[in-house]
């Protein structure tokens, strides 16, 4: 995982900047200010880009969440959507991991919510194996899909994202 973190970071880099997304530079710091003059809290805490982790099974998202920051990354975890989009809105996360299958409703609805505000990466984490639900989350904007279950290799193939 270590080996890793340093092309991880490279690839991370890469994306934020592509999205527009907060790097830790002195332009940084003066943007977070007008965000913060606004009312809005930055994307970047502690300078660790945030992952929304949004997954009710809590053992996956354990070791997900240990995984995630033991490269580095903050995590804000949620296991329900209606917590998903309180916390999406609040923290403003920088890159979102979503399962589908949550218990108080579809995962495709908080992926519509990201996507009425934001652009910052989607990655659908999820049971469905269907070709047709791959292409339903892809057509509503996730920007790519690891199908349950899934190796760690898969999941940094998707990290490309952030």
């Amino acid at each position: 995982l270590y080996a890793c973190s340093d092309g991880v970071k490279t690839r991370l880099e890469n994306l934020m900047t592509k999205f527009g997304l907060p790097i830790k530079t002195e332009k940084t710091a003066a943007r977070h200010s007008a965000l913060r003059s606004e009312g809005r809290k930055p994307a970047m805490t502690n300078n660790k880009y945030k992952i929304l982790l949004v997954e009710d099974d809590g053992s996956i998202r354990s070791i997900m969440t240990t995984m995630l920051e033991s490269a580095g990354y903050q995590v804000i975890s949620a296991d329900t959507c209606g917590l998903a989009k309180t916390l999406f809105a609040s923290h403003l996360p920088d890159v979102t991991i979503l399962d589908l299958g949550l218990p108080d409703m579809d995962g495709m609805r908080l992926l519509e919510f990201v996507r009425k505000d934001s652009l910052s990466p989607i990655i659908v984490l999820s049971a469905r194996n269907d070709d047709e639900d791959k292409v339903l989350a892809l057509d509503a904007g996730a920007n790519d899909n690891v199908t349950k279950p899934f190796s760690w290799r898969s999941c940094w193939r998707a990290s490309a994202w952030f």
